[in-house]
């Protein structure tokens, strides 16, 4: 399943995590632990996700109250882009269901979610 979006997001150059990070950003600024905890990612794969973007110029930091705050924000540019990129992400989702069958694809997506809430609880706090 990963590797079906993978192909997709690649057209535009974008990893899959690198679309979550994108998709889970606003123009209202946010600390990078408020971005972790919102995408239930640990900060270091969040930072190295985030890189690519803040690279690209889609997203920009800024310095908080505190020396170790980093306030994260999403860019005008970013914003069009991440439009293209929902786009993209939409084309993947059709054509997964074109692919598996509309149902079949609806009912991964619900066994996933059930799987996801029944492991969660056993996953280390850390993770």
């Amino acid at each position: 399943m990963t590797s079906f979006y993978e192909q997709h997001m690649r057209q535009i150059g974008l990893k899959l995590s690198q679309y979550s990070v994108l998709a889970n950003i606003s123009e209202q600024k946010q600390t990078l632990v408020q971005l972790a905890d919102r995408l239930d990612m640990d900060r270091t794969t969040l930072t190295r996700s985030l890189r690519p973007l803040l690279d690209q110029g889609w997203v920009v930091e800024a310095a908080g109250d505190d020396a170790r705050q980093r306030w994260l924000v999403l860019t005008p540019t970013g914003s069009v882009f991440r439009q293209k990129a929902e786009a993209h992400w939409r084309d993947a989702q059709l054509a997964l269901e074109s692919q598996l069958g509309r149902e079949f694809v609806a009912n991964l997506n619900v066994q996933m979610q059930q799987a996801l809430s029944q492991l969660k609880p056993a996953l280390p706090e850390a993770n």
